[in-house]
């Protein structure tokens, strides 16, 4: 019987000596809707660390009103989101604010209200609907609020090409990794962001990408 492509990258990785299972995520959990819709939607295609980060958090300390999907929504009617967020323009914010009427039809209030609602296959295509949602942000809302899943951005994408792996599509790539995850009996999102943290060392970026990367 043929390895799978899950076990082949778990063999790549149990080779390589620097290379550490890290749980200590720097996202999500941050039991504030209005936090976390901002990240889903910033998140795509810029860096986590010194563009999406810092805004999220400073939201999330400055404004603990907008802790529920009403409670961002009333903070809305007053405020510029894009001068908020110190954004240079409006294409980011007002799909935010999209999202966040798009939940609050579908009766999602909370973060443990969101998680539910993700967890259900039919509500992750839903979202797909809404213009400028793709498979990684769904994913990536996910993993946000602890669902178990990877979503497979350039980091991971090449991993799977220096590791020998060919993919053809996303939804390969992180079945391959959420493969990969369950051998281990290690959390998906952490091995997402183990992925992540080890190829984020410039010194690791040589491969091309092989799947098209989703946001």
């Amino acid at each position: 019987m043929s390895e799978t492509k899950g076990a082949a990258l778990l063999t790549y990785i149990r080779g390589l000596p620097t290379f550490e299972v890290r749980e200590d995520l720097d996202y999500g959990d941050y039991d504030h809707a209005g936090a976390t819709l901002i990240a889903i939607v910033l998140q795509a295609g810029l860096n986590w660390k010194t563009t999406v980060k810092p805004r999220v958090e400073t939201f999330k300390q400055q404004f603990p009103e907008a802790n529920t999907v009403s409670g961002f929504l009333i903070f809305l009617e007053d405020k510029n989101l894009a001068a908020v967020l110190r954004w240079s323009n409006r294409v980011k914010p007002d799909r935010i604010v999209r999202l966040a009427n798009f939940l609050k039809a579908n009766g999602v209030e909370t973060e443990s209200d969101l998680s539910i609602w993700l967890s259900v296959e039919e509500n992750s295509q839903k979202l797909l609907t809404l213009n400028g949602v793709k498979e990684k942000s769904v994913d990536f809302a996910k993993m946000c609020l602890r669902v178990q899943t990877n979503a497979p951005d350039r980091h991971l994408i090449n991993f799977l090409a220096q590791a020998g792996i060919k993919t053809s599509n996303y939804n390969e790539c992180r079945s391959i990794i959420n493969e990969t995850a369950d051998l281990m009996e290690l959390d998906r999102i952490s091995l997402d962001f183990s992925i992540w943290s080890y190829m984020s060392d410039g010194e690791r970026k040589k491969a091309a990408p092989i799947c098209r990367r989703s946001s």
